[in-house]
């Protein structure tokens, strides 16, 4: 059963509860500077597609198998310059004996591996990018949609390998701020404190109507609780145990 809360209490309780645990080296200001959304890698379809198969390989153990990361390189090149338009016309199996070919996959072939969903997802990207005329037309479909979640469900429609979570996470951090991922830790607080259950949807409705009702962006609120919860210091290299048991216990004495 859900329940409504106290939203702006709710973020108060958040951010002070996290200044309250960060690492000796991290001050307020500069937690403040990642709870801003600064990225704006959509400039253009390219990146659009990019940020796309970067977030494919984000699925459970996949990314220590695609490292998209560390040979961004050597996909450009078997891209042609990550040309969106040149992969559509790709075969994904074709795709996939090629990568295994490249990188001397010795594992099972398998339609069920890395490598072969990756394939798909790649291929699916471009097809889906090719939908719109240039960077312009695509903002325009991300933001006037008759419903903010049509967007991520279109794309999970569309690519496969990539969920409605993902289909948040990617738009989320190629520079849409009004927009979340509904993750582990969303759901878990979520969930525990009674608002909703962990369906993606309604996690996903339920943080924007938080942010919205306390003045912040999507991406405010989803970046205090996933610090806290993960205790992951990203843009200062530094790690310390999470919280999100104690944030919880917090919440709920307090809401």
């Amino acid at each position: 059963m859900c329940m409504s809360i106290d939203s702006k209490k709710f973020y108060i309780i958040a951010y002070d509860y996290l200044k309250s645990i960060l690492p000796p080296q991290i001050t307020e200001d500069r937690l403040n500077e990642y709870l801003v959304q600064t990225t704006n890698s959509a400039d253009s379809l390219k990146n659009v597609f990019v940020g796309l198969i970067k977030a494919a390989q984000n699925y459970q153990f996949m990314p220590n198998v695609i490292k998209f990361k560390e040979r961004k390189s050597v996909f450009e090149q078997l891209f042609h310059g990550f040309d969106y338009k040149y992969v559509a016309g790709i075969n994904s199996t074709d795709l996939y004996y090629k990568l295994r070919e490249t990188f001397n996959v010795t594992s099972p072939d398998s339609h069920y591996n890395s490598w072969y969903r990756w394939s798909n997802s790649v291929v699916d990207s471009a097809t889906f990018v090719c939908e719109f005329a240039d960077i312009n037309d695509f903002d325009d479909y991300v933001k006037n949609s008759n419903r903010i979640e049509d967007v991520h469900l279109a794309i999970s429609r569309k690519i496969r390998g990539i969920g409605f979570a993902l289909a948040c996470d990617t738009l989320k951090e190629l520079r849409y701020k009004e927009f979340i991922k509904p993750d582990v830790h969303l759901k878990d607080i979520f969930e525990e404190l009674g608002l909703c259950d962990r369906d993606d949807i309604r996690v996903f409705n339920t943080a924007i109507d938080i942010a919205k009702n306390c003045d912040i962006t999507p991406y405010q609120l989803d970046k205090t609780l996933w610090l806290t919860c993960s205790g992951n210091y990203y843009m200062d290299e530094i790690r310390v145990e999470g919280r999100k048991k104690e944030l919880i216990s917090k919440l709920k004495a307090a809401l």
